[in-house]
């Protein structure tokens, strides 16, 4: 027998009236499948030919983290819509009456249910927080590569009402959240851009994963996300890692960088398991010189590194289990990575050419083109 959520008994009817649809998840309902939902569109074309979906339940966090979101069941009640339909005159006072804790809004989390009649609306206010400072989630959904506007919000400011918020998403590469973070003192995940003169957001001392941009030459300032656990980041301005062996909870480090990193001295961690490297820049290093800082790291890949002369340092990463060198030059000692006794998989650019000049390394390449 499918339980129901109070929602589904009481508000779904009024909100269908209206021509409207979304997603309410509880403690009653989470375990529901989505197959067994009456607002899902079971003829939906990507609904049909999914099974992992159809068999996945209402509060899947595997669909979540696809989107980006990571959380467990503090933020439920939680509510799920399309942005062009969140019509506040509608969906606040639902929210005040069942204390709702997570707020998304996102066209895609959305995209098997039936379809609402209402007339979309381009989301320009985000004024309706004001009414629900109880919320400790809220996502807003990327307006990349989408060929419609979702919204077209100028101030950010109500935001700093939400005062318990413990996780922000506005994953745009358009709009800078310009807003007074030392309000927002419980924030533990963003995702966003900040304007380069805010520095207010590293009043955040609570911030345990962070994908945003930093636009230092230097980490003293990150410093106070002492934290800090998972780094996603665009590095505007960064030379080098002097002070990475302070962050002693980071695992994850993922990096984009400009032509004005020096080089991998300094990159000193016991904690780094996962290191990420990526730059598109005409000037990057030659070397891995001072790679081996990462004494732990488990998975490393590095891409762009276009003049890339020697891998010498990285056998010194003794537990090192998988690297790729995608969209950088194979160099001529690349056969000392056999020198890592505990790596497994290879992945580089025309993987079948590499295996053929270097076979040594033919086991380890788990990439060849077709």
């Amino acid at each position: 027998m499918i339980i129901e959520s109070s929602f589904d008994g009481l508000e779904r009817d009024h909100i269908e009236s209206l021509g409207l649809n979304c997603i309410y998840i509880d403690d009653t309902n989470k375990d529901i499948l989505l197959k067994d939902l009456k607002y899902i569109d079971a003829e939906d074309t990507f609904f049909k030919s999914n099974e992992k979906i159809q068999k996945s339940k209402l509060f899947d966090r595997g669909l979540f983290e696809g989107a980006g979101l990571h959380y467990g069941n503090d933020i439920l009640p939680l509510l799920i819509l399309d942005p062009r339909y969140f019509y506040p005159e509608v969906y606040v006072p639902i929210m005040r009456k069942y204390n709702v804790r997570g707020l998304i809004l996102d066209a895609s989390l959305t995209s098997f249910l039936k379809r609402p009649t209402a007339k979309a609306r381009v989301l320009k206010s985000l004024s309706f927080l004001e009414e629900v400072p109880f919320l400790k989630l809220f996502y807003l959904q990327s307006q990349k590569e989408v060929f419609f506007e979702f919204w077209d919000i100028e101030d950010f400011s109500p935001l700093e009402s939400l005062k318990g918020l413990e996780y922000l998403y506005i994953p745009t590469n358009d709009s800078f959240i310009d807003v007074d973070f030392s309000l927002l003192e419980h924030l533990r995940e963003i995702d966003l851009q900040y304007p380069k003169d805010n520095k207010t957001i590293f009043e955040c001392k609570k911030i345990e994963t962070a994908r945003t941009v930093y636009y230092e030459s230097d980490l003293k300032l990150l410093e106070r996300w002492s934290k800090l656990n998972s780094f996603e980041v665009y590095f505007d301005k960064l030379k080098n890692f002097e002070g990475l062996d302070k962050f002693e909870h980071l695992r994850k480090l993922k990096g984009q960088f400009t032509g004005r990193f020096q080089g991998f001295q300094g990159v000193i961690s016991k904690s780094i398991k996962s290191f990420f490297f990526y730059t598109e820049a005409r000037k990057s290093p030659t070397t891995l010189e001072g790679i081996s800082g990462l004494e732990n790291v488990e998975v490393m890949e590095i891409s762009g590194l276009k003049k890339l002369e020697t891998i010498a340092d990285l056998p010194m990463c003794r537990h090192l289990r998988e690297l790729s060198l995608e969209e950088s030059r194979i160099p001529d000692d690349i056969e000392r990575i056999l020198e890592i006794k505990s790596l497994r998989k290879l992945k580089v650019d025309y993987g079948s050419d590499v295996a053929k000049k270097y076979p040594k390394l033919k086991p380890l390449i788990f990439y060849e083109e077709s």
